[in-house]
């Protein structure tokens, strides 16, 4: 009967033990990490060759039983303040390339507006091919995936523009020399 009742103490003792903590090796800080039941490091030990034993290291000592404070993984009021700004930046690049598109336009429009004239007759081939240029550059720039919000972008955009703007400009000068 005694046999039984050591026998069934050790069965309940063994049963009713549980690992409340787990030992991990790791290779990166070669040491040994030991883990709650909840995965927080409680501690950790480290071989120390000098001695020739192992030295454990208390991690809990520091900590509190607070509650942890939630951190935001984003911040979301920088996130909006830089997507409004990239907005605004884009907005007002549209707006200066339109713009200057729009005076091209008006360049073109006012030389047909007077092509029956001898004198911007004879520019008319000049102006189709510039036309013509323009059209196709604009096709591209709008087939092209580019950042308006970029100031750069924009830059070589009014660029491109201005070349077309000065020709222009220059062909309105020939005619108003040959008028005179």
């Amino acid at each position: 009967m005694n046999k039984i009742i050591i026998i069934v103490t050790l069965l309940i003792g063994l049963i009713s033990y549980s690992q409340n903590q787990t030992e991990k090796y790791n290779s990166i800080m070669n040491r040994y990490e030991y883990y709650d039941g909840y995965g927080n490091l409680i501690g950790y030990k480290k071989w120390n060759s000098i001695m020739n034993q192992y030295e454990y290291y208390d991690t809990r000592s520091n900590r509190t039983n607070k509650k942890r404070e939630y951190v935001k993984p984003y911040d979301f009021n920088l996130i909006n303040n830089a997507l409004a700004n990239k907005q605004r930046n884009f907005d007002s690049n549209v707006s200066r390339i339109q713009a200057k598109i729009l005076r091209i336009d008006k360049m073109f429009s006012l030389f047909y507006d007077y092509i029956e004239n001898p004198s911007v007759k004879k520019r008319e081939n000049d102006v189709k091919k510039l036309q013509n240029a323009f059209i196709k550059g604009i096709q591209k720039i709008n087939n092209s995936r580019l950042d308006y919000g970029r100031s750069s972008v924009t830059r070589k955009i009014i660029d491109w523009l201005e070349q077309f703007d000065d020709r222009m400009t220059s062909i309105f000068r020939k005619i108003q020399q040959d008028i005179k």
